[in-house]
């Protein structure tokens, strides 16, 4: 069975970015219908102008946040327009011009007129992304292409000297309005300090792997490339209590995919309640169309209890929760993801980082389908 995870774009209309004064510029504010996930609006056309001029300090907030859906945007403009010093960018996937990216690539450019170092790394199969770093790299912004075809940059990472944005969000037209994603805004300047290591060395060398040491701290821990099954599968060998799963693909013939299964079929056998929503949409960007009807087969096998998502958005979530800990980053359960990826995430016991990303998930199993 094989797996692209280049993702089908759908057919959407964005709504009008109503804008904000703060951190002595401007900020984005969600459409009126931010809050629904499968919410249709209209676009008004989008420009550049709206962009912050001058930096500020990072909105004083917990040391993680929940950026998921369309909040996202807001917790990026915010690392973007305070920077003071340095913005270092991952990203896998932009699209055609729209009125979202027009906005993050307009601040970006502020940003470097105001004197920040802001460098731009983007993955190089996706068309689109080399129309974005000449557009960046015309103001003067140090931005390229990855230039590997051996390993895919699939990090979707903003960051700042102040705190940085991390997870499954791309710059597309329906990961930034229209899906379901997850992201977490942080403010720990250990975990800081981490990425900045992590996207320096991946900056100078994209073809090869980079390994983030996670620490101790249950508040904060970040890790990125093949770290993802190495941390959670001992969580889950040692959940007591729930499990909860949310992937928007899952190639349960990968073998290191099945050795966590087996993980999650012990948990399922010593009581632990684990579920699981899976996205519907996956196929529609070309691949094996059959790969997440699949996963659901299997992981009910395993007396997992799954929930499709509605049919009609994509749900590109990534993140697991097991016990009291979140795993939350870029990556989808597959080879890629687990092994062969340039990909990141954080790791927190943080009470409530837990609790947000918990209410997220009741929120999208109430809207599946039971399989």
């Amino acid at each position: 069975m094989k797996f692209s995870p280049i993702f089908g774009i759908l057919a959407v209309v964005l709504a009008g970015c109503a804008q904000t004064s703060a951190a002595g510029g401007t900020t984005y504010v969600a459409p009126a219908d931010a809050a629904g996930d499968s919410a249709v609006a209209t676009d008004t056309g989008g420009t550049t102008s709206d962009v912050s001029t001058s930096a500020g300090n990072l909105p004083p907030g917990p040391v993680l946040e929940l950026k998921a859906n369309k909040d996202y945007m807001g917790g990026a403009l915010a690392v973007i327009q305070t920077a003071q010093k340095q913005l270092d960018i991952t990203q896998f996937e932009t699209t055609a011009s729209s009125s979202y990216l027009a906005t993050i690539v307009g601040n970006l450019k502020s940003a470097q007129a105001r004197g920040v170092n802001v460098r731009v790394l983007m993955d190089d199969e996706i068309p689109n992304n080399a129309a974005v770093v000449a557009d960046l790299k015309s103001a003067g912004i140090n931005a390229k292409l990855d230039g590997t075809k051996s390993v895919r940059t699939h990090v979707k990472l903003i960051r700042s000297e102040q705190g940085f944005v991390l997870g499954s969000t791309n710059w597309s037209q329906s990961s930034m309005f229209y899906n379901n994603e997850t992201n977490f805004l942080v403010r720990d300047a250990a975990a800081n300090t981490a990425m900045a290591g992590y996207f320096q060395a991946l900056w100078d060398k994209p073809s090869t792997m980079k390994k983030v040491t996670t620490s101790s701290d249950p508040n904060v821990a970040v890790y990125s490339e093949g770290g993802y099954k190495g941390l959670i599968q001992p969580l889950i060998q040692k959940a007591t209590t729930r499990i909860l799963l949310c992937t928007y693909a899952m190639n349960t013939d990968d073998s290191d995919v099945k050795a966590v299964l087996a993980d999650i079929k012990a948990a399922v056998g010593r009581g632990v309640q684990v579920r699981a929503v899976l996205d519907l949409t996956s196929a529609s960007d070309g691949g094996d169309p059959t790969i997440n009807a699949d996963a659901g087969t299997y992981l009910k096998g395993l007396g997992v209890t799954v929930r499709n998502d509605p049919g009609d958005v994509i749900t590109h979530a990534k993140f697991i929760v097991i016990d009291n800990t979140v795993v939350l980053g870029s990556n989808n359960w597959g080879h890629g993801g687990f092994v062969s990826y340039h990909e990141a995430g954080v790791k927190t016991s943080f009470v409530d980082a837990v609790t947000a990303v918990v209410a997220y998930f009741e929120k999208l199993w109430l809207t599946g389908t039971a399989i």
